[in-house]
């Protein structure tokens, strides 16, 4: 414009160097960035064979129905708390309660909550008390256990409903940037709610925004999902043949 010609001189020359976000030079990288903590498996044959959990990276535990997929993972969060390791467990088939009384069942070697319900079950009717059941179950030792859990940096969710896939996201990311846990657990996200989408279209755009939390939380994040039955005549359980067509989300 007239009389303006050193200020768009100034501007053009003085402007600051523009780039996107995300651009780098290779300049830039650090050999040394890509090194991530590790953290163990409950099992060190699995620890051998998966080269133990990274940080930044995530696991889904795939099988049929009642094939162990949620004892093998708390197997996993018992060992990380006796490891020091702070969790976040997300799991949304039980209380609380629950998840704290499994682990003691992990830590003593007894099925806590089956003696407890064999129990209340024989003050009902007498009549029905299994001939094979054995109550050896010292409740000094539960109580003393469950204390031990208490004081283990475990942090869990108790929703009220079902909860959203962006909700569940949330969580996990506060588990991880504000409270420092270093493995969080989801179980399972075959029960999420995805806000009207269809199922595939809801796991799709968990998958995405799960990628990028996984990519900016120094977490490692193990998730539980169910397996689609497919066309198969066989259930899984019964020895079905297995693809990754199977996959929650992967029908497409």
């Amino acid at each position: 414009q007239k009389g303006k010609t050193k200020e768009l001189v100034d501007d053009l020359w003085g402007a600051a160097k523009y780039s996107p976000p995300g651009i780098i030079s290779s300049s830039e990288v650090d050999s040394k960035r890509d090194s991530k903590q590790v953290l163990p498996y409950w099992d060190p044959t699995l620890t051998r064979f998966m080269l133990g959990r990274e940080v930044h990276t995530s696991t889904v535990l795939l099988s049929g129905t009642g094939s162990g997929k949620t004892t093998k993972l708390k197997q996993q969060i018992k060992h990380d708390l006796e490891e020091g390791n702070p969790v976040g467990a997300i799991l949304l088939e039980e209380s609380p309660w629950d998840t704290m009384m499994d682990l003691v069942s992990l830590r003593i070697g007894k099925h806590v909550r089956k003696i407890h319900r064999q129990r209340k079950a024989m003050e009902v009717d007498p009549r029905i008390a299994d001939p094979m059941f054995v109550d050896d179950l010292d409740d000094d030792e539960v109580e003393e256990h469950f204390g031990w859990v208490k004081t283990r940096p475990l942090h869990l969710w108790n929703p009220d409903e079902v909860p959203t896939h962006d909700a569940i996201l949330s969580r996990m990311e506060y588990m991880s940037l504000g409270l420092g846990c270093k493995a969080i657990y989801l179980d399972h996200m075959s029960l999420m709610q995805f806000g009207g989408k269809s199922e595939i279209e809801g796991l799709d755009d968990f998958a995405v925004k799960f990628k990028s939390l996984v990519l900016r939380c120094p977490s490692h994040f193990t998730i539980i999902s169910q397996l689609s039955q497919g066309d198969s005549k066989k259930s899984h359980e019964e020895g079905g043949k297995i693809t990754t067509r199977h996959m929650r989300g992967s029908q497409r």
